[in-house]
């Protein structure tokens, strides 16, 4: 499918500019606005950046009126040559997907300094990219607050989410949140899981999802909460600022106070939560959004974060 897609682009763009010139010809009206996305070697529909960042684009066709083009590398090897091809061609903002994409897109955005390119959830230096970054700590605070109200006593696990900055991030963000909720620091995680939710389940914490477990057992129980980067709300921003000339050099932040970052609740996770923890998490999430309470998004920033009276 991707030699055809790649193709049917192609193909699309070489006839698309006289039909353009044709219809500025006739009109006053500026021309459209022209948005590209080349998305990172995982699925389009695993609920990741790359599908949430299509929707972005998907949204700026539907509400910017933009011309679009959706590229899939299959491999990291193919990430320079779709980024090339979109470059050559008249593309008012061009986004690549994922900290995989970054090499590529520095060394493209180098070769063609006035193209505009946009790299979604990882930074690079070059300053005609837009780095677009999420402080995924913001969510996960909020899951260490709605973990310390699920337990109710019981024990919290957490897995090590050793190795990236992110996943730093995500655990610092989770223990500060139960800080903030007088937990105790939780656990490190082991054992198995069943379905359901018993009373001497332990709440466990991974990178992204909180589930109730018991052992023995040999699946995970139901997932309660997700941290969510919202790169559809993202790209559809930056598109915005593409068609009006006023992009941002360097990393942006879309965190909750830009509706970047969420905690998604499942029907299990609000059932379990209840009104009354429903209510904590939006005071948390409101004193977040308003910089009341900064979230720690690394190990060192955890050391110092204090709870805050709220």
């Amino acid at each position: 499918m991707l030699p055809i897609l790649r193709a049917l682009v192609s193909s699309a763009l070489v006839l698309s500019a006289p039909l353009s010139l044709a219809a500025c010809a006739k009109s006053s009206a500026p021309p459209p606005l022209r948005v590209a996305l080349v998305a990172d070697e995982s699925p389009l529909g695993d609920a990741s950046l790359n599908q949430s960042a299509t929707a972005g684009i998907a949204a700026a066709q539907r509400l910017l009126g933009a011309e679009v083009a959706i590229m899939h590398a299959n491999s990291r090897a193919e990430y320079r040559a779709d980024l090339t091809l979109l470059a050559d061609q008249d593309y008012d903002e061009v986004f690549g997907v994922g900290p995989a994409t970054g090499g590529a897109m520095a060394q493209i955005a180098r070769r063609y300094p006035r193209r505009n390119f946009a790299l979604v959830g990882a930074i690079t230096d070059e300053p005609n990219v837009t780095s677009i970054v999420f402080p995924v700590e913001q969510g996960a605070f909020l899951a260490g607050v709605l973990a310390s109200a699920l337990a109710r006593g019981r024990a919290i696990e957490i897995d090590s989410l050793a190795g990236s900055a992110r996943e730093a991030a995500l655990r610092s963000g989770f223990i500060a949140g139960l800080r903030q909720s007088g937990a105790p620091a939780p656990a490190a995680a082991g054992g198995a899981a069943a379905d359901d939710i018993a009373p001497a389940a332990t709440l466990y914490a991974t990178a992204r999802a909180l589930s109730f477990e018991t052992r023995p057992g040999p699946r995970r129980g139901a997932v309660l909460a997700r941290v969510i980067e919202r790169a559809d709300v993202a790209v559809l921003q930056v598109c915005g600022d593409a068609r009006s000339l006023k992009l941002p050099a360097g990393p942006t932040s879309f965190g909750i106070a830009q509706n970047g970052v969420e905690l998604g609740l499942t029907a299990a996770g609000k059932r379990a939560a209840g009104a009354a923890g429903l209510a904590r998490l939006a005071r948390v999430r409101d004193a977040i959004a308003d910089g009341r309470l900064s979230p720690p998004g690394s190990t060192a920033q955890l050391a110092r974060f204090t709870p805050v009276a709220l």
